[in-house]
């Protein structure tokens, strides 16, 4: 029998002795317990499993097992580089015992991160490219981009033409190398961000060729402070620079706890064999996750395993806004970039930015929140604020999304469902409420936004933008979305419309006193970078018929309901989901989270949330909300 029962009350772990052997013999292992208390000196193995269908044969206690062909080589090459006693989850857990393979995961973050070194397996380089990596990495051949020839002083680039063919064609096969090793499977499992971030010192295999994981990471935070310049094949370079944030996140001195509910939104890119795994994969990672799955089970269902962590994250958090980070969901059909530039974007909110849009903390004292007899919806207490009925283009998706006409029989939330003193929702005036709306709350204030917004529109403007090519490269993304989405109605005029109002008055104003420009070309260039990094997230401008401005997720709809749900800290959108026909219940599917710009004026200035708890006190204004 290859495996007897661990001791799980003494910290059980099995490792792996490889038997050392020439290079061309086959693989001869054996198993031995040891404790976490004190396992002595030993490897990790981080990898992907590979390909069911393509195995081999190897020797393990005297028994012939076969593993993936993925597993072999990894070990061929631990063998060669003297990494001989190892842990590898694929033979150190009992995969058949689903019970051990549970209580295994509690242990994953010390195993990784009590090893001497963790192998980062990236796999056996096929394309050969795995040398040109490291060559290109080493000699600092990541920090020019295309379009930017060297100079024959030094080791500079110049933005001047004169390109040889043979300068572009090396250029353009440096980055297809690029882009071939940021698009290995490997930066996207799930398993991967616990095996890296709780690993003390990381060492990246790439076929036979071993590199440092700084030498990779230097590379990436080069491209991702110059994103706009990295070719859009590269973009899938986020994937492990994402794998690098969990790992800084998690090892930094001055850290803080990372909650399950932000380890999932950020992962959201990640994949796994096993769909349980999205969260199982995290828990070592969070500060909450023991708590909120004590046992990881793999005899639950799917199903089974997300309602019992939605009830968990109901009664800890006391916060529902779990319910709004259905934001993006990858296929394999999607560009990598579309995925990476929301993964980054709602990263960089709940991190950098100072988290305007999720609290992720606990918030509300109380939630009004019951779980219907079926256990498959939840009864919510909330109002509908109004119904999608304009709604902008997707940046890098396509031609702008045309309006539709509601009747009178889908409008089943109307004005009088809001508190009076709300029909003018934007005192500011409508332009502040496009640019705040555009930047997520982020434009700096005291800015005159109306003639921030003609500046946008106004093609000559473009020449006053200073940040160099970037910002105008920024700008001019600003202007044709603008463009694009022109004929966009908001209230009772167009973006267009809004765009250009009084823009020939503001002009000649401060043409005439040019010391009284409302904003400095510091305010101005803000402004432009936080509208470029939302407009790229692919979120979209979507205005109600009660007159409500914001960003919406990119599945939303027109005729999608905008509503503040009473424990979540942003407003959700929801939709409609067909019923039966004897149903009494009308359910509804949650779109996503979005974003509402709370105008200055009203108390609760720029947090939904205090400005929905303020003017939703009164209970006589909630209703019951179904939540499918």
């Amino acid at each position: 029998m290859l495996y007897t029962r661990l001791d799980f009350l003494s910290y059980e772990i099995r490792l792996l002795n490889i038997k050392e052997a020439p290079d061309d013999q086959s693989i001869h292992c054996t198993l031995e317990r040891t404790t976490l208390i004190d396992p002595g000196n030993y490897y990790a193995l981080s990898y992907r499993w590979g390909d069911l269908r393509n195995k081999k044969k190897i020797v393990v206690d005297d028994a012939v097992i076969e593993v993936r062909y993925n597993l072999e080589a990894a070990l061929r090459q631990l063998r060669s580089r003297g990494y001989l006693r190892v842990w590898i989850d694929a033979l150190c857990i009992n995969q058949e015992d689903l019970e051990e393979r549970g209580l295994q995961i509690r242990n994953m973050r010390q195993i990784y991160s009590q090893a001497k070194l963790v192998v980062s397996w990236l796999g056996d380089d096929p394309d050969n490219i795995a040398s040109a990596v490291k060559y290109l990495l080493e000699n600092g051949r990541y920090l020019h981009f295309p379009g930017r020839r060297r100079t024959a002083v030094g080791q500079g680039y110049s933005s001047s033409g004169g390109n040889t063919e043979e300068e572009k064609e090396w250029d353009d096969q440096r980055w297809r190398i690029f882009q071939s090793f940021c698009e290995l499977d490997y930066w996207r499992r799930v398993w991967v961000i616990q095996e890296i971030a709780s690993s003390t010192c990381v060492e990246v295999l790439f076929g036979c060729v071993a590199m440092s994981w700084d030498l990779i990471t230097t590379a990436i935070y080069h491209w991702k402070d110059h994103s706009d310049k990295v070719p859009k094949a590269c973009a899938s370079y986020q994937y492990a620079a994402e794998l690098n944030h969990f790992r800084i996140c998690f090892t930094s001195t001055n850290r803080r706890p990372i909650s399950l509910i932000e380890a999932i939104q950020w992962s959201h890119y990640a994949l796994a064999t096993d769909p349980r795994d999205k969260i199982y994969a995290l828990l070592g990672l969070t500060s909450d996750g023991p708590r909120l799955v004590p046992m990881p089970n793999y005899k639950q269902t799917l199903e089974q395993v997300l309602e019992d962590l939605t009830r968990a994250m109901v009664d800890a958090e006391k916060s529902l806004d779990f319910i709004s980070m259905k934001f993006w969901t990858p296929s394999k059909n999607e560009w990598p970039s579309q995925v990476a530039n929301s993964l980054y974007f709602w990263s960089g909110l709940n991190m950098a930015l100072g988290a305007p849009m999720c609290s992720w903390n606990p918030m509300f004292s109380q939630i009004p929140i019951q779980q219907v007899p079926n256990e498959k919806t939840l009864r919510a207490q909330g109002t509908i604020l109004g119904q999608i009925c304009e709604i902008s283009s997707l940046t890098n998706h396509g031609a702008f999304v045309a309006t539709s006409e509601m009747g009178a029989a889908d409008m089943y939330c109307n004005t009088s469902v809001l508190p009076n003193d709300l029909h003018e929702p934007y005192p500011s005036g409508i332009a502040t409420a496009i640019l705040q709306s555009l930047s997520l709350g982020l434009a700096p204030t005291g800015i005159d936004f109306q003639y921030c917004l003609n500046n946008f529109w106004r093609p000559k403007a473009r020449k006053e933008v200073f940040g160099g090519t970037e910002r105008r490269s920024q700008w001019d993304n600003i202007n044709l979305w603008l463009r694009r989405n022109a004929s966009l109605r908001i209230g009772a005029s167009t973006l267009q419309g809004w765009s250009q109002l009084h823009s020939k008055t503001n002009r000649l104003k401060y043409i005439l006193h040019p010391s009284d420009v409302p904003y400095s070309d510091n305010d101005f260039e803000h402004c432009i970078e936080g509208i470029d990094k939302v407009l790229h997230s692919s979120m979209r401008l979507m205005v109600t018929q009660t007159g409500l401005i914001g960003m919406a997720p990119p599945s939303a709809q027109i005729s999608d309901s905008v509503c503040y749900i009473k424990g979540c800290s942003i407003p959700v959108i929801l939709r409609k989901k067909e019923m039966a026909l004897h149903s009494t219940v009308q359910e509804h599917l949650v779109v996503g989270g979005a974003y509402l710009y709370v105008d200055k004026k009203f108390s609760g200035s720029l947090k939904f949330a205090d400005w929905a708890e303020t003017y939703f006190k009164d209970p006589t204004w909630l209703q019951t909300i179904v939540l499918s």
